[in-house]
């Protein structure tokens, strides 16, 4: 998945959950990126990410140079669940992206954004699914 255009002033408060058409879920990212300001980044998320997102340091690029290529992250304390508001899903919630394995891809994809500290501000320009099938 990429992810172009992202900004957000404390990107740590930001939890992503994508939905496939079949009602699997998994939470992209949540609790990472520090409270570093990013302005319009782009950055890629998939199962075979070379790295975690960073905990504590910025998310993406934000000039030329090679994409940053994520594993989906969640960085979370003991009890400390991700809660995403209807209309999202609830959860228990996968962990990657082999939950959407065998889905028809045609079928509506949900991106699921919140801010779970509410006092700072962001924005996503644009995301995209690359998917990949195989054989029959």
């Amino acid at each position: 998945m990429e992810f172009r255009g992202f900004t957000h002033s404390n990107p740590d408060d930001v939890d992503m959950l994508l939905e496939g058409p079949s009602g699997a879920t998994a939470v992209l990212m949540s609790d990472v990126g520090g409270e570093v300001n990013v302005r319009r980044v782009l950055f890629d998320l998939s199962d075979g990410g070379s790295q975690t997102v960073p905990d504590d340091g910025p998310i993406g690029i934000s000039g030329p140079g090679l994409v940053p290529h994520y594993r989906l992250t969640n960085v979370a304390e003991v009890g400390d669940a991700d809660v995403f508001p209807s209309p999202a899903p609830e959860g228990p919630y996968g962990t990657s992206l082999s939950v959407f394995n065998g889905t028809d891809p045609s079928g509506t994809w949900k991106l699921y954004v919140v801010d779970d500290a509410s006092r700072h501000k962001g924005q996503l320009g644009d995301w995209g699914i690359g998917i990949s099938l195989g054989a029959p």
